[in-house]
């Protein structure tokens, strides 16, 4: 989904008492890339889950082909944004840092206040730390997403709210 990430003290679709506020507490920047047309856009990559069917271990720090699952996800991503906003429990920072680490992209952190309380609450610190109109979210287990997809979702936005890809019936 690719939305207009809201102004302060505005949620999508949410209640009053779920409306944002004007920054997160916990966000940190790592500079790099960005540019142009990409400046106007950010990606949310939601990593603050447990992955609790994957053992003891952080499936996103899991290898595949050499390097970490989050990795993979960040870097398909990133060409197409100016700003990737990594969102996280605070115990997984250092190590999905560690893990980011030399990516060509500008990353910030935004961790969650009240972690474990599921991805709708990661989408919205992820998008409260995100500087750019627009923003695309995206599981940080998505290694294979497609750079074309979210270029196609970020112009398809154009005068909506929000672009939203749809499989047959279902919106995904």
């Amino acid at each position: 989904m690719v939305g207009r990430t809201p102004a302060p003290g505005k949620c999508f679709g949410s209640p009053p008492e779920v409306l944002m506020g004007e920054h997160v507490a916990g966000t940190m920047s790592i500079e790099g890339g960005g540019g142009g047309e990409r400046d106007r856009r950010s990606a949310v990559v939601l990593a603050g889950g447990r992955s609790t069917r994957f053992g003891d271990e952080d499936k996103l720090l899991a290898d595949l082909v050499g390097e970490p699952l989050i990795r993979r996800t960040v870097e398909r991503v990133a060409p197409v944004v100016g700003t990737v906003v990594v969102n996280c429990r605070a115990d997984q920072q250092a190590a999905l840092e560690t893990a980011l680490g030399g990516v060509d992209a500008t990353l910030r952190f935004a961790v969650d206040p009240e972690p474990d309380a599921g991805p709708m609450a990661g989408i919205r610190t992820g998008l409260r730390a995100t500087p750019s109109r627009f923003a695309v979210v995206v599981a940080g287990d998505m290694p294979f997403v497609a750079p074309g997809l979210v270029r196609h979702l970020f112009a398809r936005v154009t005068g909506h709210d929000a672009a939203v890809p749809q499989v047959e019936e279902w919106y995904q």
